[in-house]
């Protein structure tokens, strides 16, 4: 798809391959069961997923978001939105930047779970602002910076997470008096 992808209403897509050039705004609910979807920026700009408030992202069964043909991609969840990452991928979100939202997958979500899936090849795995995450048995790996930011009172509960090749930290807390974290690492 050429363009601007919108998911007003509630779509599920299954066993296929998604690809766009340009950006996926999702306002409704977008399900992917064993879905690729890859976003590709058009020349030297990546191109942004962003889930708006009240929205739902979900991704189940070996899903897999990345950049297409090795670009990187951005990707936002707005406050009030939903994400799933269950059993599925993530790989190339986000850039070598000082811009925190470009960085990784960018979170100012009160649901963001992760559970048995793989965050790769990003500068920051996940970054949560005023963010609450739920992450089960999941790895966070080949991260050029931190695992995870964790700002402004975000909350992370893990039970289960791999960091492997967390160049700089596996998880990085900025205003951690408000950060509350109950990790168990495997």
């Amino acid at each position: 798809l050429e363009g601007n992808w919108t998911v007003s209403g509630n779509e599920t897509y299954s066993d296929t391959e998604i690809f766009i050039e340009g950006n996926v705004t999702i306002t409704g609910t977008l399900i992917l069961e064993n879905t690729t979807l890859e976003i590709r920026g058009v020349g030297n700009s990546p191109n942004t997923l962003f889930v708006e408030n009240g929205a739902k992202f979900i991704m189940r069964n070996g899903s897999l978001l990345a950049g297409r043909d090795g670009s990187t991609f951005f990707a936002e969840a707005h406050e009030g939105s939903v994400v799933e990452i269950n059993g599925s991928y993530v790989s190339g979100c986000g850039m070598p930047e000082s811009i925190l939202k470009r960085s990784g997958f960018y979170s100012e979500s009160d649901s963001f779970t992760v559970k048995g899936s793989v965050i790769s090849n990003a500068r920051i795995g996940l970054i949560g602002v005023d963010a609450n995450f739920i992450i089960r048995d999941s790895e966070i790996t080949s991260i050029m910076d931190a695992g995870m930011l964790l700002t402004s009172g975000s909350h992370a509960d893990i039970d289960g997470l791999d960091l492997t090749n967390c160049l700089n930290e596996g998880i990085s807390m900025h205003d951690s008096s408000s950060a509350m974290v109950n990790m168990t690492f495997t």
